[in-house]
């Protein structure tokens, strides 16, 4: 028994002693993390959080590496000085914040020069409820144009509350699993915020998952292309109500302080892929003749003109070298794409 324990303990610190050597070594090949720090969102009292203002940060996923500056009202951009300039007031979420690129990589940074001012208002996890309740509070930015950027992939969930978050501990995570943020869940972010070598194992992990996540997330994949029917149930039509009232709102704020707005199109991935699409379809085993990878944007945009809004679907620009691999957010090539569309329309 005593040779037992004997063996157990030297293999326990051998163990150990390759931890700390693989800690090293991942250390100086990845010496970003990829989770965003606890000081990174507040709670708001009308939008429920908000990135936190004087933030300077890396994030270092396996398709990217960039670093996240937000100025003293917790927006990722420049400090808010006014000027004589045309004036682009952006609201969205992580695909107008700009996951993946740097500060001026994003579009709202690329369709700036000297005759346009814009100023990106984008957080994650953001609906188009939130995100018209922003551009409402920032009217001092006296806009000339607001860009409300709508992703195809879960707006209609956020606006719907179905994908709610909440900050804890400082942490940015899904309602309905905060008030269960146990220690074991403690005990995980402090890994992956804390051990390189963790926090690599974590997105390898994630990113092989993801190869097979029309399989691990089913539910949420049929929900998703349920608005890629098309013939719309009354159900998912009346989905959009939520959608169509914020808009309604959006136009009243327009017409009140005189400002035009576009609505900024962003489509799923395998909307601009066909192969995928297809893949998609035939792994979840639906009929692709009773889908359509145009529906989303068409019904989106549909609601855009309904309130005089500009519609820009980016679905006919975009392909898949527009997306990261894993993450999904567009990549610098995208946004640049993206600048261009809106460049034009202002």
């Amino acid at each position: 028994m005593k040779k037992l324990w004997g063996n157990l303990a030297a293999s326990a610190v051998s163990l150990l002693i390759v931890l700390i050597i693989l800690e090293a070594v991942f250390r100086i090949l990845f010496p970003f993390g990829p989770a965003f720090p606890k000081s990174a969102y507040v709670e708001h009292p009308t939008l429920g959080y908000s990135l936190a203002p004087n933030q300077d940060f890396t994030i270092q996923d396996t398709d990217f590496i960039y670093k996240v500056t937000t100025n003293s009202k917790g927006f990722r951009d420049e400090e808010e000085v006014l000027d004589a300039k045309k004036r682009i007031v952006i609201v969205g979420d992580s695909y107008a914040f700009g996951t993946g690129v740097e500060n001026d990589e994003t579009f709202a940074s690329k369709i700036e020069n000297e005759n346009i001012q814009a100023f990106n208002l984008g957080v994650g996890g953001y609906g188009t409820v939130q995100e018209v309740r922003m551009a409402r509070e920032q009217l001092g930015l006296d806009p000339d144009v607001v860009v409300l950027q709508f992703f195809n992939g879960n707006d209609v969930q956020d606006s719907l509350g179905l994908r709610k978050m909440a900050v804890k501990d400082g942490r940015l995570v899904y309602a309905d699993t905060a008030s269960n943020f146990g220690a074991m869940r403690k005990l995980q972010a402090w890994m992956i915020e804390n051990s390189r070598f963790l926090s690599f194992a974590y997105l390898r992990t994630r990113n092989l998952i993801g190869v097979f996540k029309y399989t691990f997330d089913k539910k949420e994949q049929l929900y998703r292309l349920s608005f890629s029917l098309e013939d719309y149930s009354e159900e998912i039509n009346g989905r959009f109500e939520v959608i169509d009232s914020a808009f309604q709102d959006l136009e009243a704020l327009s017409k009140e302080n005189g400002f035009k707005v576009i609505v900024l199109i962003i489509p799923n991935d395998y909307e601009v892929d066909q192969e995928k699409f297809d893949k998609l379809l035939s792994v979840m085993g639906l009929d692709k003749e009773g889908y359509s990878q145009e529906k989303m944007g068409n019904v989106v945009a549909s609601l855009a003109e309904k309130h005089g809004f500009q519609a820009i679907d980016m679905r006919a620009a975009f392909t898949a070298g527009d997306y990261f691999p894993h993450d999904g957010h567009i990549n610098e090539k995208g946004h640049e794409k993206v600048a261009e569309a809106l460049g034009e329309a202002i």
